[in-house]
């Protein structure tokens, strides 16, 4: 693991989703995902587009896939919001003052799926 850039090991005890970690176990083998897109659609976190003719907009969430991984994700992003030192907590208040508290946690929930998603390739690659 030397040879990676920062210390992955580091990185992931600071990660804000640590403590839910047990609930990301539901990932299961990170590299089966091509992008981190495709996680977050696993996760439920991806809108649902309606299209038709052509318009197209977003609709709600998913919200197919696991419930764990679900819950663990917002949950971050909640607690996320209420750390000051979390490396998410402005991508959370800009949103927030945009569209509203639920959409911002959601939307910073999206993020962190994203770093676990590159955060455990990097980790199973090394292994």
């Amino acid at each position: 693991m030397s040879g990676l850039p920062g210390n992955p090991c580091k990185l992931a005890e600071n990660a804000p989703v640590a403590q839910w970690i047990e609930h990301l176990a539901e990932i299961g083998d990170a590299r089966r995902f091509r992008r981190a897109r495709q996680l977050i659609r696993v996760a439920g976190l991806d809108p649902v587009v309606l299209e038709s003719g052509d318009s197209r907009r977003r609709g709600k969430l998913s919200k197919q896939g696991s419930p764990q991984l679900w819950w663990a994700l917002v949950q971050a992003a909640q607690h996320t919001a209420r750390r000051p030192e979390s490396p998410d907590r402005d991508l959370y208040l800009q949103v927030k003052a945009r569209i509203g508290a639920q959409r911002a946690a959601l939307s910073t929930a999206r993020k962190i799926a994203r770093r676990a998603h590159h955060l455990l390739v990097t980790l199973e690659s090394a292994a």
